[in-house]
């Protein structure tokens, strides 16, 4: 069964998120042994390595006749993410709690949930059906 690229991104965003909530709540915690750390940071990595696959057949699904530009475009918006994510990461360390991380990186993922799922319903085409006309 093939699940689709849009469902695919929410099972990944809201996973990723639900790992970075635990890995800030763990941290805020403190004193935690390193191997449950390293377990709090597996759904991390497992739904974040899920979600560019996905990405990338949502782009490919969404402009078939310019995917090329849109694949290269999400590579360099990727590029941008990760250098983004350091400097917001370090500032976090800096001025708080490195749990913050954790919660900042879950609240980012939710800005994302949202994002495509105002970005679902633009880019829904118009039905035909007369059965499901206004």
């Amino acid at each position: 069964m093939r699940a689709g690229a849009p469902r695919v991104l929410v099972v990944g965003l809201v996973g990723h998120a639900a790992g970075m909530l635990l890995c800030g709540a763990l941290a805020r915690l403190g004193g935690v042994p390193i191997a449950l750390t390293t377990l709090a940071l597996t759904p991390v990595t497992l739904f974040g390595w899920l979600l560019n696959p996905a990405l990338s057949g949502r782009l490919l699904e969404l402009a078939p006749t310019a995917s090329t530009d849109a694949l290269a475009v999400n590579g360099s918006i990727g590029q941008l993410g990760a250098a983004g994510a350091g400097v917001l990461g370090g500032l976090l360390l800096a001025r708080t709690h490195p749990a913050m991380l954790g919660f900042t990186g879950a609240a980012l993922q939710l800005v994302a949930l949202a994002l495509l799922g105002a970005g679902r319903t633009a880019h829904t085409p118009p039905t035909t059906d007369p059965r499901r006309l206004p």
